[in-house]
């Protein structure tokens, strides 16, 4: 009996040994972001991280800057580990368990100047607090074990928790900052949070939609746990007379949204003269002179906290351009005058490319145009078109075209994104079926066969619902935008018996 349990004891060890060998060490890589010191005088490059490793179990930590390679003795709580760089440069430091049971459960970089962190192996994690650095992106998905996970004041677009089934508590606030010294970051547009347990939430301060928070504040009860204010939408330009679809935000439990319209000056908007706004559809009537435009501000007093802001450029359909041609490749997408993103993929040995434009007016100054020299790579071009209405008041407005040189066949547009479309044709309301992946997405455009842009419908959800009620009957193209991207375009058919 004793030796038979003894085999037992013996093939339970060499099996939890053998399961144990089939995953590699725990590793955590931070990227110290190069500050300049003009940017912070008297940078001294000290860096402090806390982290919590098994009693007993070892790790390293290399700062590498070339210093020796610390090895550390976990205690079971947290444990500081610092290092002073001699100067202001750009530096990966690596932490590495000595075993393949040293599990980091905790782990807090706040205020290091990080740019990058990489915690793609750490599965045991259970705290992670990464706030106040330079993140442009965390991939936290391997994180089965994470219930708290504070990545604010970052510059995060995009943030993926549908993987987080653990997750309570979630502070992703003030992501709508400078990224690297270097431009503006939206922060984040979507949270998918249906498999999270969260209990605690602030998303101020970034670009989420009142359907998402709606959705989060169902979740939460405890008011003090959830903070959703301040989320901006990014500025669009639109043409006069085309209507901005918002209504998927005009209702939340029964109780109506409050669409509140200012000009961007200051001077409130008046409805009916500067624009006119039903069940969420908005249509300005007036178009940008010099620096005004208008801001939406929508809140719904079915979700404690939250504020959505969006701001419009509206421009006069006779001040931008008519036409928009390239000597190379093809123009994508296919040219549309409130467009101002395009993309030309020419081969390698094309090493000169000239850029044309037509302006509706007469009056429009044009520049930006002609022979245009390529470098290998990206190549970034900006046409301008400029038009005075008075002697002080004008509008000035960038068409920019990416030339890629040396790659033949790639475009910037995704043919497996397919969209479906019912009912087709369609009469008042269509739903567009964006699918699983519908969080690429940022708008819909709706085209009439001559390129006219009729229609732009903010994305919020997999199943979209767009009204269709004031375009004429006839045949329509709508198209998925986002993330710099074209997607595939779908054939919509308007009839009223």
């Amino acid at each position: 009996m004793k030796v038979k349990n003894l085999k037992i004891i013996l093939f339970v060890i060499c099996n939890i040994t053998f399961s144990m060998s089939l995953f590699a060490n725990e590793v955590i890589k931070l990227t110290w972001i190069a500050v300049p010191i003009s940017y912070s005088p008297g940078y001294s490059g000290y860096k402090n991280i806390k982290i919590t490793a098994p009693e007993n179990k070892t790790f390293t930590i290399n700062w590498g800057d070339g210093s020796s390679i610390e090895t550390k003795i976990g205690t079971g709580d947290k444990q500081i580990l610092s290092h002073t760089y001699a100067d202001a440069e750009s530096y990966i430091a690596t932490i590495t368990g000595s075993n393949a049971d040293c599990l980091f459960t905790y782990f807090d970089c706040t205020n290091n100047g990080v740019s990058n962190l990489d915690i793609c192996t750490n599965i045991s994690l259970k705290t992670l607090l990464c706030s106040s650095n330079w993140l442009t992106e965390v991939d936290i998905s391997h994180c089965s074990d994470l219930e708290y996970f504070d990545c604010s004041y970052n510059s995060l677009n995009e943030l993926d928790i549908s993987t987080n089934t653990k997750l309570k508590h979630l502070d992703c606030s003030s992501n709508d900052t400078w990224v690297n010294m270097q431009g503006y970051s939206m922060g984040i547009s979507y949270l998918d949070f249906s498999n999270c347990e969260l209990t605690y939430l602030d998303c101020s301060y970034n670009s989420l939609p009142l359907s998402n928070l709606y959705a989060a504040s169902e979740m939460i009860d405890e008011i003090e746990n959830k903070n959703f204010a301040h989320q901006t939408i990014r500025r669009a330009k639109i043409i006069t007379g085309a209507p901005v679809d918002f209504s998927s935000e005009k209702e939340f439990g029964g109780i109506a949204t409050v669409f509140d319209i200012k000009k961007d000056c200051g001077d409130a908007a008046i409805e009916g003269v500067d624009y006119t706004i039903n069940e969420g559809i908005i249509t300005f009537l007036v178009h940008e002179l010099c620096n005004s435009g208008f801001i939406l501000t929508m809140t719904n007093t079915a979700i404690p906290t939250a504020s959505v802001t969006a701001s419009f450029r509206v421009y006069d359909f006779m001040h931008i351009l008519s036409d928009l041609t390239v000597s190379e490749g093809i123009l994508e997408p296919e040219f549309n005058s409130i467009n101002f993103d395009y993309t030309v993929t020419v081969s390698e040995d094309i090493s000169e490319i000239i850029l044309s434009a037509t302006p509706n007016n007469p009056n429009t100054i044009v520049s930006g145009t002609g022979l245009k020299t390529l470098n290998l790579g990206e190549n970034v071009f900006i046409v301008n078109a400029l038009t005075w209405y008075t002697e002080n008041e004008g509008t000035s407005l960038d068409y920019k075209i990416k030339v890629i040189r040396g790659t033949v066949g790639i475009t910037n547009i995704d043919q497996s994104s397919k969209i479906k479309i019912y009912p087709n044709p369609a009469n008042n309301i269509v739903e567009i079926d964006l699918g699983n992946n519908f969080m690429q997405y940022q708008s819909l455009y709706v085209y009439d066969l001559m390129g006219k842009l009729c229609l732009i419908v903010a994305v919020t959800q997999e199943k979209q619902q767009i009204n269709i009620q004031n375009l004429p009957v006839g045949n329509y193209i709508v198209q998925t935008v986002g993330k710099g991207r074209q997607y595939m375009s779908e054939k919509l058919i308007i009839i009223r018996l």
